[in-house]
């Protein structure tokens, strides 16, 4: 169970990643 937890969490901060690198370069181009 906490290999599943692990990987859980490491896709959750693979999408923050994801999310806060879209938003950041939504900021420049404005």
């Amino acid at each position: 169970i906490n290999e599943q937890i692990r990987v859980i969490m490491e896709l959750a901060n693979r999408i923050k990643n994801v999310v806060f690198g879209t938003f950041s370069s939504f900021f420049t181009q404005i």
